[in-house]
């Protein structure tokens, strides 16, 4: 069972530690209750129109090449076509073979993730830091 925590910017009282300070408070102002997970049967999130600047490229030998960077919009999903877009202004269109965070193998990467993209058939000489790559409308 999955849920969705609200993170609520609260400020430090000074001499108070923050165990005393939750304890001494009134938590329903600071602690959120969790909001219930999405129903099945309710509208899925929709892929594509994602973008994403690419911050680091690596080559990993027997796999391919891998751009990370943090997914600025949007969403991305394996097996969606991409383009490339150099800053030259030239582009590249390919696939995403391959989604991961932080070891860990995702099936879509949304708005906000920190995420590599494991890309086909693009050699590391083809995309560069800065680069951006952005999804198709599915």
């Amino acid at each position: 069972m999955a849920y969705l925590v609200e993170i609520v910017k609260c400020r430090y009282n000074g001499g108070m530690g923050l165990f005393s300070f939750l304890k001494n408070s009134n938590n329903d102002d600071i602690i959120k209750p969790p909001m219930s997970a999405p129903q099945a049967g309710t509208a899925p999130v929709a892929s594509g129109n994602g973008v994403m600047e690419v911050d680091d490229v690596f080559s990993i030998k027997g796999r391919g090449t891998v751009a990370t960077g943090r997914v600025e919009s949007g969403s991305f999903s394996v097996g969606e076509t991409v383009t490339i877009q150099k800053q030259d202004g030239t582009s590249i269109t390919t696939t995403i073979a391959s989604l991961e965070a932080f070891r860990k193998i995702l099936d879509v990467a949304q708005a906000g993730d920190n995420c590599g993209m494991l890309l086909r058939d693009v050699e590391r000489s083809d995309i560069e830091s800065g680069d951006q790559i952005i999804g198709s409308v599915n």
